[in-house]
C-alpha cells in the first residue's frame, strides 16, 4: 500500500490535473481555464448555468469567454458578450474580449476598435486595450 505522501507525489506531478489546478491558487477563472486547456469542456454546464440566471451580464461573459477559447466558436462568444453589454453597458471586460472575439474573426476589425475604444473610456488605464487598438491604427491604410 502506498504511504500519503507517494500518493500526493505522483498525483502532484508536474503535467498532473491537481499539479495544473495547484497553480491556479484558488482562482475559479484560472482552474476553469487550465481545465479547459486540459480538454475539458464546460461548455454545456455554463449553459446550464445560463439557463437558470439569463439576465445575469456575467454569466453571458462567462459563457463568452469559455467560447472564446474554444475552436470554432468564435461567432457563440461574440453572441455572448453582445448579450452581457446588453444587460451591463458600462461592462469593460466584456467589450475588451468581444474586441478580441472580433478580431479573431475576419473583417469585422472596425468593430472590433469601437470595442476597444469603449474599454478605454470605461477603463483609461488599461494598457493592453491601448496596445491592441494602437497596433490596428498602425495597420491601417
Amino acid at each position: 500500500m502506498r504511504s500519503r505522501a507517494a500518493t500526493f507525489a505522483r498525483v502532484r506531478a508536474p503535467g498532473s490535473i491537481a499539479w495544473a489546478l495547484s497553480l491556479c491558487l484558488g482562482n475559479p477563472f484560472l482552474i476553469l481555464a487550465t481545465l479547459q486547456r486540459l480538454g475539458y469542456d464546460f461548455g454545456g454546464a455554463r449553459l446550464q448555468a445560463l439557463r437558470l440566471r439569463s439576465d445575469d451580464a456575467v454569466a453571458h461573459y462567462n459563457l463568452g469567454s469559455a467560447w472564446l477559447r474554444t475552436p470554432g466558436r468564435l461567432n457563440d462568444a461574440v453572441t455572448q458578450f453582445k448579450e452581457a453589454l446588453r444587460l451591463r453597458p458600462d461592462f469593460a471586460e466584456a467589450h475588451f474580449n468581444l474586441a478580441v472575439a472580433l478580431l479573431n474573426l475576419h473583417g469585422h476589425i472596425y468593430q472590433a476598435e469601437e470595442q476597444l475604444e469603449v474599454v478605454l473610456r470605461l477603463q483609461p488605464e488599461n494598457e493592453t486595450a491601448r496596445q491592441i487598438l494602437a497596433r490596428i491604427r498602425e495597420s491601417q491604410p
